[in-house]
This record gives structure tokens, C-alpha cells and sequence, in this order.
């Protein structure tokens, strides 16, 4: 089995493949590196949303912001087991939870450099926006304003790997599928966010893309497909 990447080293796997990020690069550019992975969110959405995913699910958890903390790392703070490891690189929503009321309260996600833009990172409130760095394994969080009651409720949303789907073992979503989400992304990138690739190049990368996809789904189906009900009778 393949290396679990991280969602960034898909991103950085992409601008590689459309030139703009060297091997001999101490890193990508911070500004393509956020395309990169805003484009790489839109396109896991996509096939969740669009195809059979059996492997991946939606999933939801609560939890209790620490005070006057920050970045505010989810998966420890959530306690063992909650939320399985490597299974957190994908998140949809962020909802702040009024521990009083119990209402939800749409929190801004916004990007890194928005995040950096803030003059006073460390003021004290109800947050109403969060930057998810997802760098690592175990994203961080940086809410802001920073909470400073230990009673808030972050309610997130994400989608979660499936542990195991059958006697076959665990199915991760990025190891059998990180190569199809890196020349599909690079396909993104290629034609006018980042850079605009040689168009032969362009669509070699999106028949790669493609056929890897239908490759997937059809070992998918075969391996989940339930076998075909067969009516009798007497005659």
C-alpha cells in the first residue's frame, strides 16, 4: 500500500505537475499553494456528491473549545477514538454551538493569508471565523476572536474515511485515490487558475484523471456489488 498523503502533499503533487513548484523548491508559493487546495476542496465535494462513495461518509462532531487557545488542535482535544486518525484531512462546515441556547451559528472559514491579515489575532470573543491549517495529519484550528470561556461548542462537519468495508480490510480514500485527485487537480490548476498547460498536456492529464476514476469505481462496484436476487416459483 501507498504512503496516506496529506491533503496539502496532494496539492503540492499538482503544482508539480503544471511546472510551478520544483523538486529543488524549499516550498510552493503561498498564494498558488491556497488555489491549490481550495480547488482540491471543490473537487473531493464533487465526487462525494456526484458518485457512490461507499469508502467515504459524511460525519459530525462536537467540541468544547478550550479557553484562550490558540491554534486549537481538534482531534486531541476531542479525546481518543472520536475522531479516527487521518480521516480528517476534508472538512465542510464549521458551526459555532451556543452552549446556552444550543444554536448554531455559521462560522467564516477563511483562508491563510486572511488569517495572517489580522492585526489582533489574539482578541478575546465569540469567534465568527476559523482558518483550518491543514499542513498535518491532525489539522489546527485558529478561531477568531479567540474564545475565552471554556463553554463554546465547535459543531464540524467533514467527511470521514470508511474504517473497513468489508472482510477485504481497510479501504483508505487517498491511498488508492490521491493519483486521480492529483492529475484531476492538476487539470483545475492547468487551465487558468494557476497556469494555462499546452493543450495536449491538458487533456492528457484529464484522461489520466478519467480513466484512473472508472478504473476505482469499477473495483468498487465489483467488490460491493450484492449479488443478483433470483425469483422462483413452482410450475
Amino acid at each position: 500500500m501507498s504512503e496516506l498523503f496529506t491533503a496539502k502533499k496532494i496539492a503540492e503533487f499538482a503544482l508539480r505537475r503544471v511546472g510551478t513548484y520544483a523538486v529543488h523548491d524549499t516550498g510552493a508559493d503561498p498564494d498558488e499553494f491556497s488555489v491549490a487546495m481550495d480547488h482540491l476542496d471543490m473537487l473531493v465535494a464533487e465526487v462525494v456528491a456526484t458518485e457512490d462513495c461507499q469508502w467515504l461518509y459524511q460525519a459530525a462532531v462536537n467540541v468544547t473549545l478550550p479557553a484562550n487557545t490558540t491554534p486549537v488542535d481538534i482531534v486531541n482535544v476531542a479525546g481518543t477514538g472520536l475522531i479516527p486518525a487521518n480521516s480528517f484531512q476534508f472538512i465542510k462546515e464549521i458551526w459555532l454551538r451556543d452552549p446556552t441556547t444550543l444554536k448554531d451559528s455559521y462560522l467564516n472559514r477563511i483562508s491563510r493569508a486572511a488569517y495572517e491579515a489580522i492585526d489582533n489575532k489574539s482578541l478575546g470573543g465569540i469567534p465568527t471565523h476559523v482558518f483550518v491549517d491543514r499542513t498535518e495529519f491532525n489539522p489546527k484550528f485558529y478561531f477568531w476572536p479567540v474564545p475565552t470561556v471554556a463553554t463554546w461548542i465547535a459543531h464540524i462537519v467533514f467527511y470521514k474515511y470508511e474504517d473497513e468495508l468489508s472482510n477485504t480490510g481497510p479501504h483508505g480514500f487517498p491511498e488508492s485515490w490521491q493519483r486521480f485527485l492529483t492529475y484531476a487537480l492538476a487539470v483545475d490548476l492547468g487551465t487558468g487558475p494557476i497556469v494555462h498547460l499546452e493543450p495536449n498536456r491538458a487533456r492528457e492529464y484529464e484522461r489520466i484523471a478519467n480513466q484512473s476514476k472508472l478504473r476505482l469505481f469499477a473495483i468498487q462496484n465489483r467488490e460491493h456489488r450484492k449479488p443478483r436476487m433470483v425469483a422462483y416459483r413452482d410450475f
